[in-house]
């Protein structure tokens, strides 16, 4: 745990330092006066004057570097704003700025209000942050309403005078939802963007003798038992530190003072601090203490600069077991305490909260969970069992809080046997992952949002922000219901994917848009889910699209799209193009029907490179003459086998372009009450003019076939379609059962083994 203290001089100075100002500054440095022993920064300041600053773009954000050359403590920042009014928090992180959410720390915001955005405003939080001498700080002024201001990249980037270096040679921010008080949460977007605003700081070390305890880092994470208190002792003095007394108490109990003897130089931070052992105690479980460690005496004299001097910190030992949240005298009122014992004290081993049946009007919001792992894990689950007895819900007001459950940056954690029900108006996550959560499982859950006529993704029933890599994600056996799309999951790039996601036995019923739409996922396993886009819908309908990814499994799926103006089915983009990798899409039931204009695509794959696309029965009905049951786009190394594809409309059973990307097609069905079956270098109106262009396809076939009902999504065959021997295909030996799981023998085209055999149940003899 990090703590961050607040530095203050003391007696005055004998002079004033002059500002650095100069025309093309994008900052001012300048030294406020103190008044009397141990000033704070607070009281009128003169502060001088600084240039108009010519800001050309907005974001949300901008970040730049602070590297002290001496001890400096920052006072305030003013920063260039939108016109109007908002909210500004200020970051920063040790090191300086990477592109990345790690290590950065918060150290607070206020509201600004703006009266231009050509100058600086200022955000009137007293930061009294200590720089040493050599250090440098990435610092993030990130704006949570309004907009701040920057210029885009120009030289000089860098600013220097004798106290500091500011290099302002780094990104503009921007976060899909803000970020909240110590959780960061933002993209690195434009780069480079430079910082337009004003630093205003002070001396940060004036004592000559100036001893403190800079943090308490140990118990922290612990099992209850024995265990050793540990303390930072830094040294804030300009003379160097060879002794002084470390007082401390717990639960306010004085113990025993240690005296601290060494060499603690003056050069940086290393040289400065050590840590010291103060004793080993023993904690016990579920108690709370207050750890307050203090110093005096340093170097055997009297310390005039105490505001530095202490620090404490409230721990408690990590929790392990069974817990019970809500009903009658549980272990936890409601879900947010128990999160808050998690996020704060962390595992000591697995631990279940059992809820207890009722409907529990809060939100969930998951830190990293301290001593998580594969084996202590985190399980929320209904005490019955039954997912209808616990309904967590929230009604969500606006982008900051829009999510009934937000993972953050947890791992190993499952939700199980409970529905979840967001009810905001414009709002309706329910899950929303916006930090980098891993290991995350939703089983047999209700995740439900609002019924409603919108193609919003503030409206997505689980929603993961792009950039975020979400690792091991699962969803099995969960309903997903309403909201305008089901599932939409964005990984952080073609090259950067949020890998083995797990989709598995889930339904998807009532979104407006789109169930299901991926961006940047990799190792993916889709399987053995129902995907229903019925009417009311949007005018275009896309039951499911899967975008830049690679390595990915779709299979045992039924995909059924009723009504609309115009369909589009699945969308297989960019498959193993950006990454190298092999894709399954085999035995789905795609359906794409009652279009009042136009189907375009039942299944459309564009650049979906390495697909082994077999066993899969697609069937649509449109009137429009240049749709297709399955269009395939220099589909490099991809075979084709075993597959119905089927048009009881006017255009193609498949749409090939180009051919010379097929890597090989046979034992198909093409069906189509059209004029041309195919197109392939052109229009082929029957099955040997596909054949004879092609070179392929030779055991293929056309005819009709009969399905249970057509028009609920339903495409296993039946009678005659059943009991058909043209029907047999080729066994493949990845594929050795159906979309029911049912072991294939002779196996049937399409998805579902129709006619169907217990292996072993006949007996042959050979005449």
């Amino acid at each position: 745990m990090t703590h961050l203290y607040t530095m203050f001089s003391s007696g005055g100075h004998s002079a004033r330092r002059t500002p650095v100002i100069a025309a093309a500054l994008l900052f001012a440095f300048l030294l406020f006066p103190q008044a009397g022993q141990d000033a704070q920064a607070q009281g009128t300041y003169n502060f001088g004057s600084y240039p108009t600053i010519s800001a050309n773009n907005g974001q949300q954000g901008i970040t730049f570097d602070i590297t002290a050359h001496r001890s400096i403590r920052l006072h305030r920042i003013w920063n260039t704003f939108n016109t109007g009014s908002g909210a500004a928090e200020i970051w920063v992180r040790p090191g300086g700025t990477v592109n990345q959410n790690s290590g950065w720390v918060y150290l607070g915001g206020a509201n600004y209000s703006a009266s231009t955005n050509t100058a600086p405003t200022e955000i009137p939080y007293t930061l009294d942050f200590l720089i040493n001498a050599n250090e440098t700080y990435g610092v993030m002024v990130f704006t949570t309403s309004g907009g701040s201001r920057y210029r885009s990249g120009t030289t000089p980037y860098t600013f220097t005078n004798a106290d500091m270096t500011i290099d302002t040679q780094f990104w503009g921010v921007y976060g899909s939802t803000n970020p909240s008080t110590n959780t960061t949460n933002v993209n690195f977007g434009f780069y480079p963007r430079q910082f337009c605003g004003t630093i205003y700081y002070d001396d940060g070390i004036l004592g000559p003798n100036d001893a403190g305890i800079n943090s308490i880092d140990s118990p922290q994470n612990f099992c209850a038992g024995n265990e050793d208190v540990i303390v930072t002792l830094f040294n804030f003095g300009t003379n160097q530190l060879t002794s002084a007394t470390i007082n401390w108490s717990v639960n306010g109990v004085p113990q025993t003072a240690y005296s601290w003897t060494g060499l603690l130089d003056t050069l940086n931070s290393t040289t400065r601090s050590t840590q010291v052992t103060l004793a080993n105690m023993n904690f016990q479980s579920g108690v709370p203490y207050t750890i307050t460690a203090w110093t005096s005496m340093p170097n055997g004299v009297q310390d005039t600069i105490n505001v530095n001097d202490s620090a404490s910190v409230t721990v408690q030992a990590a929790i392990a077991g069974s817990y019970t949240i809500g009903g009658a005298s549980p272990d936890y009122s409601d879900f947010a305490s128990a999160v808050n014992d998690l996020n704060q004290y962390g595992l000591c081993g697995p631990v279940v909260f059992n809820v207890r049946p009722g409907t529990y009007n809060e939100q969930i919001e998951l830190d990293a969970i301290p001593g998580a792992s594969a084996v202590n894990t985190v399980t929320f689950q209904s005490e019955t069992g039954n997912k209808n007895d616990v309904d967590l819900t929230f009604a969500a007001t606006g982008t900051g809080n829009n999510y009934v459950v937000s993972p953050g940056e947890a791992s190993f954690v499952t939700f199980k046997d409970m529905t979840m029900t967001a009810t905001g108006g414009s709002y309706g996550r329910v899950v929303y992952f916006g930090g980098g959560a891993t290991d995350i499982t939703f089983e047999n859950c209700e995740l439900v949002s609002r019924d409603v006529n919108s193609t919003s993704t503030y409206m997505a029933v689980v929603y993961s922000d792009y950039g975020t890599q979400n690792d091991r994600t699962s969803f099995i056996d969960c309903g997903v219901r309403e909201g305008a799309y089901g599932l939409y999951l964005y990984g952080a790039g073609t090259t950067s994917t949020e890998d083995d996601v797990t989709v598995q036995g889930c339904e998807f019923t009532g979104q407006y848009y789109s169930p299901v739409r991926t961006y940047y996922v990799g190792s993916m396993d889709f399987v053995d889910n129902r995907v229903y886009l019925t009417n009311p819908a949007y005018t275009y309908r896309y039951p499911a699209q899967f975008y830049y990814g690679q390595n990915n499994n779709f299979e045992r799926n039924i995909f059924f799209s009723d009504g609309g103006a115009y369909g589009y089915g699945i969308y297989l983009y960019y498959q193993n193009y950006y990454q190298s990798g092999s894709t399954r899409f085999v035995n789905n039931m795609v359906s794409v029907l009652n279009n009042t204009t136009r189907t375009y695509r039942g299944v459309y794959m564009y650049r979906s490179y390495n697909t082994l696309f077999a066993h899969n029965t697609v069937h649509i009905n449109s009137s429009y003459s240049s749709g297709a049951a399955v269009y395939s786009y220099y589909t490099t190394g991809s075979d084709f086998y075993n597959n119905i594809f089927y048009n009881s409309g006017a255009g193609y059973a498949w749409y090939v372009n180009s051919g010379s990307y097929v890597n090989d097609t046979d034992f198909n069905l093409f069906y189509t009450t059209g004029n041309n079956i195919a197109y392939w270098s052109g229009s082929r109106s029957t099955l040997a003019q596909l054949q004879a262009t092609s070179g392929m396809d030779a055991n293929s076939i056309s005819k009709t076939v009969s399905y249970a009902d057509p028009f609920t999504g339903d495409l296993h065959l039946t009678s005659p379609s059943e009991d058909d021997t043209d029907l047999f295909g080729t066994l493949l030996n990845s594929v050795g059962v159906d979309i029911d799981g049912e072991t294939r023998v002779n196996p049937y085209m399409g998805a579902d083994e129709a006619c169907y055999v217990t292996p072993g149940s006949l007996n042959y003899s050979f005449v």
